[in-house]
């Protein structure tokens, strides 16, 4: 089944019926402008408030009012009081709480203000400081999707309309409410059925019903019962693409199958959703027990995620030998003609295959389970993944077990869910009028430079490696100077012919949210598969610029930074050096490192998987990864240990990133000739407060704890904690006595 917990990753906010809509629209509207009022005034008294105590402190002449710090010349005694000063100290002074020693826990110290002001709002599991950024870009975006026009560049954009009769056919509730169910039991029947909902449907028929047939059937809808098949560019041959088959089939995180009270809410909710397809509540009951003991048995032959972080130990086998896998409970070569159309796929094509021991134990579990609970699993995980198109009454029901398993306590407003509905299928669309407006041309050439800086500054640094090898050092050299940098967005989607060609297979019916949903996740599948024989496109943006995110591709050797990062509080250029050195620059160095984490490291220039680096640099680094492993496991939260196998790529690229920005940036920063008003911190302190505000985050107390199972990234508190506690550069910026909490004795480091 679609998890619960990647649910909440699609970024697409649960829906929220309304019976009177413009009503409740109105009042929204007027409840926004007042909290936009109120938070004007929080922050003109604020303004006015460092002001205030300014002037009291200096009592001198009138100051310059020019528009950034850069012409206050007067000497490193002189406040600066020109609006770009003022904003930058009201917003980092609005975020820390000065009472809290840096040396003793550097996170509370730069976040505790924000931390007892800020509100995670219900529908969220997370709220940081990238949400606040994004709540930003989605006010923008909305007026974008909200408006009649659909022109773009002087001309009509048939992705644009797409896109706005998506917006449109998403927020009628009515529509959705009237005919969902009935669409739903309709493709029920179409899809084999099953014995939980026999109300409205074909009867469930043991002697013609086929496993192999219901498999192919959801497959092609581009739904994951049990595994999933996509193609996937060779990591020994960057230059192909071959094919990728995984484990899936799970409603919630494997860990979670233990926790009964955990499965019980599991079985309250399908019964629910069961209930409102027309199932007779005490059959549904009767047959759920044995759907949800079947996931059980599902839950413990997955494979963990910490089994294949080294990419060297990732199965790769040809296609011939992955049938043995499957027979006999599916003949894995009928399965691809289907999925393929029709179209060969040559057996000695090779495929990714990395859960294999999945598929092993796999057989047992279908062999000892009968077909009527097989065919009641299928269609129930049918249902769950397509929760978001149908009527708010399923999605109210799905509270229950993410409020427990995730902690959303409510749903999100409709245009929430239908801007991020819009974002997701037509992101690009979106993304070229959001970048023509609101994107300055200047931020792609000074981004560029500080990747450039930090990326040289890498490669010097790499002259102090001392557990490096000279031959592994000229390979990481090569591969760190063809890094390929893609900053902002793809010129392709300022032309509308191309836009408009890119989503030109989507097409949209108006009044029939799930059937169009299911026509983009069909459309989205053959897009994918047909890609199996063409060469892998290069420089690819695999997502769209409106999202607030940068990440490196490490089968490009390329690092991304979208368009929607690329302001405050990631990029400020009014802001000192110093603050963007730890924000914007941090996370470049991040990206990079990522090239040479615990699985970049093992890819050359071209994104080849190529284990080349000799056994001494190898040994080093598994000392240090080791070094971090220990660190990190060693951090508490709800009385949990986070998980620093599972978190060393991040960390890695963490500790990384921040000691390579920090070295960049004294080289290139100038010193500041003036003080922020009432923030006369130095240069060096304000790198790390910066670095720290950009992690501060609350989270939901069962998603935190569901987090440390299957996230890559450490808990934010940590990330800040724990790089900085291992920076030489942090300790003397603080000036932190030896064995304190932020400067311990022992220190991990590998780059």
């Amino acid at each position: 089944m679609t998890s619960f917990v990647n649910m909440v990753k699609r970024n697409l906010p649960i829906s929220n019926n309304s019976e009177h809509e413009s009503e409740t629209q109105l009042k929204q509207s007027s409840l926004h402008k007042w909290i936009v009022l109120v938070l004007c005034l929080i922050i003109v008294a604020l303004i006015a408030a460092i002001i205030a105590i300014v002037l009291q402190q200096q009592p001198s002449g009138p100051s310059n009012e020019s528009s950034g710090p850069s012409n206050e010349t007067s000497g490193p005694s002189k406040i600066c009081l020109t609006p770009g000063c003022v904003e930058a100290s009201a917003y980092i002074l609005g975020k820390m709480n000065r009472s809290v020693d840096p040396c003793q826990d550097m996170y509370s110290f730069s976040c505790g203000g924000w931390l007892a002001q800020t509100h995670r709002p219900r529908d969220k599991v997370k709220w940081e400081t990238a949400d606040e950024v994004n709540a930003k870009v989605g006010v923008i975006l909305q007026e974008i999707i909200e408006e009649d026009d659909i022109s773009f560049k002087g001309r009509n954009s048939s992705a644009i309309a797409k896109m706005k009769s998506l917006y449109r056919t998403c927020m009628d509730e009515q529509t959705i409410d009237d005919i969902g169910v009935k669409r739903m039991l309709q493709l029920i029947s179409d899809l084999g059925s099953c014995t939980m909902i026999t109300k409205n449907v074909t009867q469930w028929d043991s002697q013609s019903w086929s496993l192999q047939a219901s498999i192919e059937s959801m497959h092609l809808l581009g739904l994951h019962q049990l595994f999933y098949l996509r193609t996937y560019r060779d990591p020994n041959n960057s230059s192909k693409q071959i094919l990728l088959v995984y484990q899936s089939g799970l409603s919630l995180h494997y860990t979670l199958y233990n926790e009964s009270r955990i499965t019980q809410t599991l079985t309250a909710t399908a019964t629910e959703i069961a209930v409102l397809l027309g199932g007779d509540k005490d059959v549904v009951k009767s047959k759920l027990d044995k759907v949800i003991e079947f996931e059980k048995e599902l839950a413990k032959i997955n494979v963990s995620p910490e089994s294949f972080l080294n990419p060297i130990g990732r199965m790769k086998i040809k296609l011939e030998k992955l049938e043995d896998y499957f027979a006999p409970w599916l003949d894995f070569r009928h399965y691809l003609n289907v999925m393929f159309n029709g179209r060969e796929v040559d057996n000695a094509t090779d495929v990714v295959f990395p859960t294999a021991n999945y598929f092993t134990n796999l057989k047992d579990v279908i062999k000892r389970t009968d077909k009527e609970v097989l065919a009641n699993y299928i269609m129930l995980s049918f249902v769950e993944a397509v929760l978001d198109y149908l009527p708010t009454s399923f999605k109210k029901a799905e509270l229950k077990i993410k409020e427990l398993v995730l902690g959303v306590g409510s749903l999100s407003p409709r245009h929430e869910t239908c801007l991020a509905m819009g974002r997701a299928y037509f992101g690009f669309a979106i993304s070229a009028i959001y970048v023509d407006r609101h994107f300055p041309a200047e931020s792609k050439k000074q981004v560029n430079a500080t990747i450039e800086e930090i990326k040289s500054e890498f490669i010097d640094n790499l002259k102090s490696v001392s557990w490096m090898d000279n031959s592994t050092r000229v390979a990481v050299i090569d591969k760190a100077s063809a890094i390929y940098n893609m900053i902002g967005y793809p010129d392709w989607i300022l032309n509308v012919e191309e836009l408009d060609r890119y989503h030109e297979d989507i097409n949209i019916t108006e009044g029939e949210y799930l059937l169009t949903y299911l026509n983009i996740s069909q459309k989205s599948l053959r897009k994918d598969l047909d890609t199996l024989w063409d060469p892998p496109a290069r420089n690819k943006w695999l997502r769209s610029p409106d999202e607030v995110n940068a990440y490196y591709n490490v089968l490009d050797n390329s690092v991304v930074f979208l368009a929607a990062i690329l302001q405050r509080p990631f990029f400020e250029p009014t802001f000192p050096d110093s603050f963007n050195y730890g924000t914007v620059g941090m996370v470049s160095g991040h990206e990079i490192i990522h090239g040479f984490d615990s699985n970049g490291r093992y890819y050359d220039r071209n994104g080849n998987l190529k284990d080349i680096w000799d056994e001494t640099a190898a040994s080093g680094f598994q000392n240090g990864s080791q070094c971090f492993i220990d660190q990190y496991s060693k951090y508490q939260v709800q009385g949990l240990k986070l998980n620093g196998k599972l978190t060393l790529g991040e960390n890695i690229a963490d500790n990384g990133g921040i000691k390579l920005s920090f070295q960049a940036y004294k080289k290139a920063a100038k010193p500041r000739p003036y003080i922020l008003p009432g923030l006369e911190y130095t240069d060096d302190q304000l790198f790390f407060i910066a670095f720290s505000q950009l992690w501060c985050a609350h989270y939901s107390p069962s998603y935190e704890k569901t987090a440390i199972k299957n996230e890559k990234h450490t808990n934010n508190k940590y990330r800040v904690i724990g790089s900085l506690s291992n920076s030489e550069d942090f300790a003397r910026s603080f000036n932190c006595p030896i064995n304190s909490p932020m400067n311990p004795e022992e220190k991990c480091q590998i780059w």
